[in-house]
């Protein structure tokens, strides 16, 4: 298509954008993108606690990083990911080895652990033996690894966790005495009984 000029020259028509004879500087700018894309995130967010549940003893008092939390077994789903100090403790005689429990635990975000306190109460073990010899003693648990070792006589009873114990007593010139079945029972449970026992020596 041409157009003449008023003086009477032809000059070629612009045509319309995308047309034949198209002059393509004049045609609009393409936008560099229809619209922003927007990513999501799709996956479940990440935890920011972590549980911890601590099996004891009715009786025993159970402290997470120095502050009472129960009497018991105890839980909790909102703990702050890191190290923890659990320590259980029972109502016994002094010098009871098991009557406290301290454990170091590290817990990270999302985690859930279960804790088991290895707690018992202590009783008092005293002997009576005839004839009133020095003498050496061994006392072994039947379940368990405590293990005691010593004179008679005693100077104190002895303290030792509840359970079974296998009593072996040897003396010079004596006959070696054994007792696969002495038992400690918890203070405050009843009195304590001495083992009554004979040597018999030469």
């Amino acid at each position: 298509v041409w157009l003449v000029r008023a003086d009477g020259a032809a000059a070629p028509r612009r045509g319309r954008t995308g047309g034949a004879g198209a002059d393509d500087s004049v045609r609009p700018p393409v936008a560099a993108a229809e619209s922003a894309l927007t990513v999501v995130d799709t996956a479940p967010p990440r935890p920011l606690f972590a549980s911890l549940s601590v099996e004891a003893p009715p009786e025993a008092q159970v402290s997470l990083d120095g502050r009472a939390v129960s009497k018991g077994e105890w839980s909790s789903d909102s703990l702050s990911p890191g190290r923890h100090v659990i320590r259980g403790l029972l109502p016994s005689l002094e010098g009871c080895p098991t009557a406290q429990d301290v454990r170091t635990i590290q817990l990270d975000s999302g985690e859930s652990e279960r804790l088991s306190l290895r707690l018992a109460p202590c009783g008092e073990l005293q002997f009576d033996m005839r004839p009133a010899v020095r003498a050496r003693y061994t006392l072994t648990a039947t379940r368990g690894q405590v293990q005691r070792a010593g004179a008679i006589p005693l100077t104190e009873p002895l303290v030792l966790p509840q359970g079974v114990y296998r009593l072996v007593v040897q003396a010079s010139l004596c006959q070696e005495y054994r007792d696969d079945s002495v038992r400690v029972t918890a203070a405050g449970t009843g009195p304590m009984r001495p083992v009554r026992f004979t040597l018999y020596c030469d």
